[in-house]
């Protein structure tokens, strides 16, 4: 009886390591899916309308997730998959300056270089430079104000599987690398990922 119960839980032990490095193996894998590519804007921002700013984000509905006073919340939530909230904006706008807010509206890249997981990326690439201007200019012009209770965005192991088998798509959430700015216009080339 002894050996079968040492037999057995040497193999859970083995059984356990294997595990554990293979979600460690998913863990790292879906990190560098989520880094985006170094995007170094070659001027910062003009200065923004902070009223046409406050209209820019209740029109592309920067309130639905950030919530009305910008303090943030959690938007979208499957459990034990995925949690994504938005961040607080009066206490991050802290970590961008005008480059990295031109970085996070072109490419969808936080200010630690991954990519803003559930930011509707697409709609805001096609910004012009004045409109992003005005955006921060807004979020800039906000109190900033606490919220102990917010969380940070999770990934659950079967969320990051989902990349990896392709169950959730990084195309559907990243940027358009197809997208650039000329000029202050946003020129966007639009290209048919399914072909």
């Amino acid at each position: 009886m002894r050996r079968v119960l040492r037999i057995l839980g040497k193999s859970l032990l083995v059984l356990a390591v294997v595990v554990g490095l293979a979600l460690g193996v998913v863990y790292f894998k879906t990190q560098s899916m989520l880094k985006v590519a170094p995007y170094s804007p070659q001027v910062g921002l003009r200065e923004g309308d902070v009223a046409e700013g406050a209209r820019l984000a209740r029109v592309m509905g920067c309130r639905g997730c950030h919530t009305n006073d910008l303090t943030g919340g959690v938007f979208l939530s499957e459990p034990r998959v995925f949690e994504l909230v938005a961040p607080n904006l009066t206490r991050m706008r802290e970590k961008y300056d005008d480059r990295a807010w031109l970085r996070l509206f072109r490419t969808g890249a936080k200010a630690d270089g991954q990519l803003a997981v559930g930011m509707p990326i697409t709609g805001f690439q096609r910004l012009t430079d004045q409109e992003v201007a005005n955006l921060v200019a807004y979020v800039r012009s906000v109190p900033a104000q606490d919220n102990p209770s917010l969380g940070t965005t999770h990934l659950w192991p079967l969320a990051r599987i989902g990349l990896l088998t392709g169950k959730f798509k990084l195309e559907d959430i990243a940027g358009d690398e197809q997208a650039c700015t000329i000029d202050g216009l946003v020129l966007a080339l639009l290209v048919d990922h399914r072909q």
